[in-house]
């Protein structure tokens, strides 16, 4: 990364690699052979740190906080660390065919600039225990997140729009994507506070057969000054389908088809 040049793609080999990353300046891709085999793993938080002016796509690796542990017949990462991706000062990331693992607050912190992310895996390895904050939070920045697989139920809040003051708006849009909710807490499979535009469509959003019936909820809109628009998706047995509350009369709008 250091002796990269503007625009170089940087191809990563099937294996695990020991330490984290901080990209500043750069413009690059970081290609590995595949998101199973290929990963960067690091005890110290976070994995990956992008300060713009950047622009940087992950592609076909993994992202796994902690140590890998031999323990046979197990084999697992511990202990849990508190942050994946932070990209901030306006930095452009793109992840395709990307599974982030074993982070306990934030998978991926977006302050600025643009995310786009697609084909990805939250939490399905099974070296992760216990419950975590946020997957995507999303500040002050735009966002396309397509096929998302959360499948675990372990996340409080999968994707996270401007829980942080200050703030300034938000464009999100997520589509084509599986989230399942958490049912031992909050549980919002998509939250956001205030200041944004979100759209969700053709999404499954579920509770599982069994899980607490009094938790979990699809959408949730917890301030004012929200645009959000809920199109052509699935809510399955989920307790709280779309949740509005905190808002000031008549600051919101939200649109069901």
């Amino acid at each position: 990364i250091d002796v990269a040049g503007s625009n170089d793609t940087i191809n990563v080999s099937e294996g695990r690699y020991n330490g984290s990353l901080s990209i500043s300046n750069k413009f690059l891709t970081i290609k590995g052979d595949n998101a199973t085999n290929t990963f960067i793993h690091s005890t110290n938080s976070p994995v990956v740190y992008i300060s713009g002016p950047a622009s940087v796509e992950f592609s076909d690796v993994g992202i796994v906080g902690g140590n890998w542990i031999v323990f046979p017949p197990w084999e697992y990462f511990s202990p849990r660390i508190k942050r994946g991706v932070v990209a901030t000062n306006s930095a452009d990331v793109i992840l395709s065919n990307v599974d982030l693992n074993n982070v306990v607050n934030y998978y991926h912190t977006q302050y600025g600039g643009t995310l786009v992310a697609n084909n990805i895996n939250i939490d399905n390895r099974n070296d992760t225990t216990g419950q975590t904050d946020v997957g995507f939070s999303l500040r002050s920045c735009y966002a396309r997140i397509n096929n998302l697989q959360q499948n675990k139920g372990r996340i409080d809040h999968t994707i996270d729009i401007n829980n942080d003051l200050p703030v300034t708006h938000v464009d999100a849009i997520v589509e084509n994507s599986t989230i399942r909710a958490n049912g031992s807490s909050y549980g919002d499979c998509i939250r956001t506070f205030s200041e944004s535009d979100v759209t969700v469509s053709n999404c499954y959003l579920y509770s599982p057969a069994g899980q607490d019936p009094t938790g979990g909820t699809a959408v949730g809109i917890n301030g004012p000054s929200n645009s959000v628009h809920i199109i052509n998706n699935v809510l399955d047995k989920i307790p709280w389908g779309i949740y509005v509350y905190g808002s000031i009369t008549n600051s919101n709008n939200i649109t069901v088809e």
